[in-house]
Order: structure tokens, then sequence, then C-alpha cells
């Protein structure tokens, strides 16, 4: 079964960091731990409004297959349309996770708040990695989005980077409805 893993980057007082496919500090120097992370992953599942992101940006920011999460699936016609280099998927995180598992993934990085909050809700996020930088931004996306509800970490590591980046790593409960112990990515 594919496992699904966050890779978040926030500010000290708790809002999003970064761009779409490489989370970055302000300057656009990149966040420790995230290309051996991102090395670990066969796929990027993201929601719809990450990848609009993604597409506005000069080139196309991901390495490794973007599935994109829309309620809409007929997204790639009409106004609004996702034209990058990726497959549109629509259902519930379960439904996703077994027709990934059909198609041979295996490990996934999820994208976008509401996304990963409603991974997380599911039970299907196996690890969420927090990356916090030595910025306060004073608002803009929060860490987590609503849609997560209440969910149980058990703490594997905090690193600390000598650009002030601390970096924890937190497994998701077995309680809170994985099936299996995860596979915690490199970092």
């Amino acid at each position: 079964m594919v496992e699904f893993h966050a890779f978040l980057v926030c500010s000290l007082d708790g809002f999003l960091v970064g761009t779409p496919g490489l989370p970055t500090l302000p300057g656009a120097r990149p966040i420790e731990g995230y290309e051996a992370f991102a090395a670990s992953i066969d796929l990027v599942v993201a929601g719809r409004r990450t990848c609009e992101e993604a597409e506005a940006m000069r080139t196309w920011p991901y390495s490794r297959p973007v599935i994109a999460l829309s309620s809409r699936p007929d997204r790639r016609n009409g106004p609004g349309r996702l034209k990058g280099p990726l497959e549109i998927m629509s259902g519930a995180p379960a439904d996703i996770a077994a027709a990934l598992t059909a198609k041979g993934f295996t490990q996934a990085h999820v994208q976008g708040a509401e996304t990963v909050g409603r991974f997380l809700a599911a039970g299907q996020l196996a690890t969420v990695t927090v990356s916090r930088a030595p910025v306060i931004l004073g608002g803009g996306a929060p860490l987590f989005h609503t849609s997560a509800g209440r969910a149980e970490l058990l703490h594997l590591e905090t690193v600390d980077y000598a650009s002030g980046v601390v970096q924890s790593v937190y497994q998701v409960d077995a309680s809170a409805g994985t099936s299996a112990p995860p596979t915690a990515p490199a970092h």
C-alpha cells in the first residue's frame, strides 16, 4: 500500500512558507533535508490550488509524477483548467491510495494545506515533517487546514540546522487511522 508523507515549512508564527515543489526560505534558499526527503518518494499528490501555483512558475517544479486532486475531474477543459504534466484524480484519500497502489507507487509526498488535512483526517498520512523557518510572516495560510481535525503524532526526530531551521519528523499515531507502521522517508 502506498504511504503518504507530508513535508511542510512554516514560519515561527505557524504560516506556510515556500513554493510548490521546492520548499524554500525567504530569499529562495532551499530548506535543508528536503532533497533527501524528495529522493525517497516516487510521486507527488497535490491539491488543485497547489498545482495551479506550480503551473504559474517559469519551470515545472516537480521531478516526480504529479497527481492533482480536484473535486472536478474535468479540470483539463474550460476556465481554470490544469494543463501541466500531471494526472487529475478525485475521490476519498483511501480511494486515491488504492488507485496509486494499483499503479505500483509506494511513497508519496502530499502537498497543499487542505490536501494534507484531508489525508491526515482520513488516517492516510504516515509521517509529517515540519520545518520551522526563522521568520515571522504575520499572516498567510496556516500550517494545517481545519479539515485535519485532531491527530496524535509520535515524535521521531528533531534536527536543528545552522540556517536556524528546526526540523521535526513525526509519525502519525496508528490509533489515528493508519493501518501499519510507516516507513519514514530519508531526511
